[in-house]
């Protein structure tokens, strides 16, 4: 189920809820020279693709030595 919000410049924002999956891409860069280090497609819901971000991160030595992103790029294609 998705919820919608809208604000008094009417424009939207869906926040999607529950057990929605989409493909998502999560990348994560070294911190000091900006090399890609990671690269994943997953089809997961929102929260799984937080929780897989993060424990990447952790895997790759925490949030100090990595920054990543989690970009969301539409319905599922895999």
């Amino acid at each position: 189920m998705a919820k919608t919000l809208t604000t008094n410049e009417s424009s939207v924002l869906t926040i999607q809820t529950g057990e929605v999956k989409n493909q998502y891409t999560i990348t994560f860069y070294d911190i000091v020279t900006d090399e890609l280090v990671y690269h994943e497609v997953v089809c997961v819901t929102a929260q799984e693709g937080l929780d897989m971000a993060d424990a990447i991160a952790e895997d790759l030595g925490g949030y100090d030595k990595v920054y990543g992103f989690l970009r969301l790029d539409g319905e599922c294609e895999l």
